[in-house]
């Protein structure tokens, strides 16, 4: 029975190309510099590249955010999201050889926003933003959002300019009518429009524009048993704003991509300022794709609460690369990524900070994956756990480790 499982495990290598947000994550950690279907939840206008099409993933497959120790893994994958890509056609004359006008439905169930860490608990974003520079001596009670949806509306017009329109919901409220308890809630609202503009033959540019409402209301157990409202936001508004502009370059047959993407998170006693520009190229070769970019980091956030505002000047380089192996349908990946920033607190004193180097999590300095690709329809993505090739042995004996850390897979029809 143990063979079979690993029989059923080793299946999952071979998998897809030009995918979902596992192909992202196995290519750099980020698309900031080339497009990809996971970017419509960043500009729903380009649902429009993508007709009629099925998008999902099983979840991911990560270290319990309860065990402390990190000595444990989940015993199921978490965060599974599906949902479909409807289009029409305007012009349904075969004469033309062009579907545009094009108008585009999505409606994606279960996917998990970043910014729902803000409502959790055992999240990093979560606990900082509350208690930065205290000793915490209570335990914070939050209740865990529903929904999770996302909708889109996308228009292709006939001169190729793409708009779209996309929503994300996710929400919950409990007050019991039998006690005193204070209310909890967890909202969030998004609200993102896009356009994607072909200004010159060879040059598209694509701008996006976002905003966010978050509602957190939480429980505070003190050690004497009394239990309070900790209110972390009430309906703040939070912003991001993207543009990029894809060049043609023949000489490479790929693009030139200048970059220029800001997200503000606002809590009642948290904010965040996040800036990323830079510069990269992304090439067509031989059975592959690579792209590589640098960029500027800059960060400053302000915790409320102790009154520190940490801010972070500094770079990152990052780059990914996808080949077809063997054969058409195999395709093989690896992504690298390094970031570094100076990071002060108003003070002479200071300290460097790097991105992980091999914690497991999607933020890692090396990624691995493979993909499959059947017909250009069915497309299946893998990312692969890193310490996979040294524990090889154990999917035959003793005790194996997990072998992928996320699947996602599409399906066009």
């Amino acid at each position: 029975m143990k063979k079979i499982a690993c029989l059923v495990l080793l299946a999952g290598w071979f998998v897809g190309s030009y995918a979902t947000d596992a192909r992202v994550y196995t290519m750099g950690g980020h698309d900031n510099f080339f497009m990809d279907d996971y970017s419509i939840f960043r500009n729903p206008a380009n649902i429009n590249y993508y007709p009629n099409m099925l998008l999902g993933s099983p979840g991911v497959f990560s270290t319990d955010p309860s065990d402390t120790n990190n000595s444990k893994k989940n015993p199921e994958p978490q965060k599974p999201y599906f949902g479909p890509i409807l289009s029409y056609s305007l012009n349904q004359s075969s004469e033309t050889g062009t579907q545009y006008p094009l108008l585009s439905f999505g409606a994606i169930f279960n996917r998990y926003d970043d910014m729902l860490d803000y409502l959790d608990p055992s999240s990093a974003a979560f606990q900082n933003a509350y208690y930065q520079g205290q000793t915490p001596n209570s335990v914070v009670k939050m209740i865990a959002p529903v929904g999770k949806i996302d909708v889109m509306v996308g228009y292709a017009l006939q001169n190729g300019m793409m708009l779209g329109v996309g929503g994300y919901f996710a929400f919950q409220r409990e007050l019991s009518a039998y006690s005193n308890l204070p209310q909890l809630e967890s909202d969030l609202y998004r609200l993102n429009v896009g356009l994607n503009w072909p200004v010159a033959k060879s040059m598209n540019l694509e701008a996006s524009l976002g905003i966010a409402s978050i509602t957190a209301m939480a429980q505070d157990s003190t050690s004497d048993g009394t239990v309070s409202s900790v209110e972390l936001a009430n309906s703040n508004i939070s912003a991001r704003g993207d543009i990029r502009l894809f060049s043609a370059l023949t000489s490479l047959n790929g693009d030139f991509v200048p970059h220029l993407g800001v997200d503000y998170v606002n809590l009642k006693n948290f904010t965040d300022l996040d800036v990323a520009a830079g510069l990269g190229v992304n090439v067509n070769i031989d059975k592959g794709f690579f792209w590589a970019g640098i960029e500027g980091l800059y960060q400053a956030q302000n915790y409320k609460i102790s009154q520190s505002t940490p801010t972070g000047v500094g770079g990152r380089v990052s780059a990914g690369l996808e080949r077809n192996v063997f054969f058409d349908w195999w395709v093989w990946r690896i992504g690298v990524s390094k970031s570094l920033l100076y990071i002060t607190d108003g003070g002479e004193n200071g300290h460097w900070w790097q991105n992980p180097e091999s914690d497991g999590t999607n933020k890692d300095a090396f990624s691995l994956g493979w993909g499959l690709n059947i017909e250009n329809r069915l497309k299946v993505d893998v990312v692969l756990a890193e310490d996979m090739f040294y524990t090889f042995t154990n999917l035959i004996s003793g005790n194996a480790d997990h072998l992928t850390n996320r699947i996602s897979c599409t399906y066009s029809f």
